[in-house]
């Protein structure tokens, strides 16, 4: 018969209090990468109060104003500060190296160049996906005037994209098929008369494009949503 060995149990080891002590201590305590940076400079906390102050004092229209807009963008945008740069419109990276060129170059820019700087950048800004959504890009184009519903034209590459129930869509919502160019273009190239369903999507879309039928005004809803 097999003897089985019984392991001796082990006595719990005493509870030293100076190690939890310790160790609660050290909990408490924030490692020294977790403590919030203080500026100990006092120089710097001074200009910290004075600056807003200062810049509340300056002309709405002055240089000083502009050019402090104009860092805004350079420093939001790294398409902006490469612009800006002459880096190209990809700057991979932002640094802070980056900025303190660019506010070397701003602080230079004489006065007159200001204006045409900031209206070049905001159009990267607003141009950049990154920054701009598409529904905001449009809302700023009506604002600047644009009026999709009369200068957006179908195009043959927007009607290649859709199926032909969407090309039918569309006729539909703009009664493009009820149209007599379209209905004599359909006859013309040998199709019964009104039977614009036996179509195929080429057909369709030489309908649209070369009947002659006015596309003003023909602007599906997706495009004004962009």
């Amino acid at each position: 018969m097999a003897v089985v060995a019984l392991k001796k149990k082990e006595a719990p080891k005493a509870i030293n209090v100076n190690d939890i002590l310790k160790g609660a201590r050290k909990a408490e305590t924030p490692s020294k990468s977790k403590v919030p940076v203080i500026e100990a400079d006092q120089g710097m906390k001074e200009l910290a109060a004075e600056i807003p102050e200062l810049v509340g004092e300056l002309p709405i229209d002055g240089e000083k104003a502009l050019r402090l807009s104009i860092l805004s963008l350079v420093e939001s945008n790294s398409a902006a500060i490469g612009m800006f740069l002459g880096k190209g419109n990809e700057m991979p990276y932002y640094s802070h190296y980056l900025a303190e060129e660019a506010w070397k170059r701003l602080a230079e820019m004489p006065g007159p160049e200001l204006l045409e700087t900031l209206k070049r950048l905001s159009l990267i800004c607003l141009m950049d996906k990154n920054t701009t959504i598409p529904k905001i890009r449009r809302e700023v184009a009506n604002h600047l005037g644009s009026d999709l519903k009369t200068e957006w034209r179908i195009t043959p590459e927007y009607l290649q994209k859709k199926t032909v129930s969407e090309i039918h869509a569309i006729a539909k919502q703009f009664k493009l098929f009820e149209d007599e160019k379209a209905q004599k273009f359909l006859i013309d190239h040998g199709k019964k008369a009104g039977r614009f369903d036996t179509c195929k999507k080429g057909e369709l879309v030489k309908i649209i494009l070369e009947s002659g039928i006015d596309l003003a005004g023909v602007v599906p809803e997706e495009i004004l949503a962009k």
